[in-house]
This record gives structure tokens, C-alpha cells and sequence, in this order.
């Protein structure tokens, strides 16, 4: 993949990924319309809080709303997707059999990630 398609990676690219296919397919299991124009997983995890049960950190809940308006880019970078080889594989994704538990682990993995890029996340005053 040359420079410039790095940079010209759509939604539609990004839900091209096997865990986006997962979480799309755990949203339509569970009867929730999907947008096309957000990542998938974003879209199950925030539900995953919403109606789930999963009880997120407030900055969480900010962080998954904000990314359902994210570009393409900011996405890949947050999850530092390789844009070679397109693959994102947190922890326990593969092993995850219903919706809810792919929504944890999607939840699970963005708070590590805001860990990774936001040092100061989860410090007191």
C-alpha cells in the first residue's frame, strides 16, 4: 500500500475488519440499526453501556461517542491499526460469543488504549 492509500482509508475499509463484521453481526442479533458511516465496534460498544449493563468510566462513555464522528484516520491511529495489513485483534475478540461479551471486551480495549494515549486518564487530583 502506497502513501497516499494510507491516507484515503474509508468506514466502509475500516468495517471491512473481521472484528467489525463480528460486532456488526452481534448488532443485528441483538435488532440494533446499524449507521454505516461509523465503525461497527464503536457502535456495539456504546450500546454495550447503554443498554448492555456494562458499567464505563465517564471519560469512556465520552471517548466511544466522540469516535462514532471520528475520521477514518484518528480511528486507525487510536487503535494503531497497522494500514498495511488492516488488522485489529484485541484480547479476547475471537473468543467472545455474544454481543455483550464482544461489547466488553470492545470497552475493554478502548480504556486500555486511552491508558496508552492519555497518561494522565484514571490519575487523581
Amino acid at each position: 500500500m502506497d502513501e497516499k492509500e494510507k491516507y484515503s482509508i474509508n468506514i466502509n475499509k475500516l468495517n471491512e475488519i473481521p472484528l467489525n463484521k463480528k460486532a456488526f453481526e452481534g448488532l443485528n442479533q441483538i435488532n440494533v440499526e446499524t449507521e454505516s458511516d461509523s465503525v461497527y465496534m464503536i457502535q456495539l460498544g456504546k450500546w454495550g453501556f447503554t443498554c448492555g449493563g456494562i458499567e464505563v468510566d465517564e471519560a469512556v462513555v465520552e471517548t466511544i461517542e466522540a469516535m462514532l464522528n471520528w475520521k477514518p484516520e484518528r480511528i486507525i491511529n487510536f487503535f494503531m491499526i497497522d494500514p498495511d495489513n488492516m488488522e485489529y485483534n484485541p484480547r479476547g475478540w475471537r473468543e467472545a460469543e455474544k454481543p455483550l461479551d464482544l461489547a466488553r471486551v470492545i470497552i475493554d480495549d478502548i480504556e486500555a488504549k486511552m491508558h496508552t494515549h492519555f497518561p494522565m486518564y484514571g490519575c487523581t487530583e
